[in-house]
């Protein structure tokens, strides 16, 4: 799920538990082998994901988010 006003990405785990990431203009994302950008994770449900991150005490901060397709 994408939340657009606050440029948070959330994806559930393996069991169910959601994960928050904030998406920032140095987040690099890919969508199977194009760039891509914040608008386009939105369209995209059920598709895997591989992030990195830094984890803060304010949030997670996405570095990187693939999709994989």
């Amino acid at each position: 799920m994408v939340v657009k006003e606050k440029k948070l990405l959330i994806l559930k785990g393996p069991y169910g538990v959601p994960y928050n990431f904030k998406v920032t203009a140095a987040t690099q994302i890919k969508i199977g082998e194009k760039k891509g950008s914040f608008d386009d994770l939105a369209g995209l449900i059920n598709s895997g994901a591989l992030v990195t991150f830094l984890p803060l005490h304010e949030g997670n901060i996405a570095l990187s988010i693939e999709i994989r397709q």
